[in-house]
């Protein structure tokens, strides 16, 4: 019976670190150097959460490229939100690597 216990217990133990485990890997982010500018290679660019405009128009407002060289932090990005959001049609804009 005792044994029949710490069985339990220990099977328990292996179910709650494993839950554990998988609920931190989830969540990690990628953490950047702002104080030191990183290359990076635009690989895709979208837009999300409009419906009236045509979005290969607000891609091309933006300036950025598929395949386009970046620094990151850098002009590239700056411009990019800037140019967006001096268009006044957006209530936010972000820019997501």
């Amino acid at each position: 019976m005792k044994r029949r216990i710490e069985y339990k217990k220990a099977i328990l133990g292996l179910f709650l670190i494993t839950i554990g485990m998988s609920l931190f890997s989830q969540g990690k982010e990628e953490i950047y150097d702002y104080s030191r500018s990183n290359s990076y290679i635009v690989g895709d660019v979208t837009v999300s959460g409009i419906r009236f405009l045509d979005m290969n128009a607000i891609i091309g407002l933006s300036g950025l490229k598929t395949g386009q060289e970046v620094y990151i932090p850098g002009e590239e990005i700056k411009n990019a939100a800037q140019k967006l959001w001096q268009q006044g049609l957006f209530s936010d804009v972000r820019i997501s690597i």
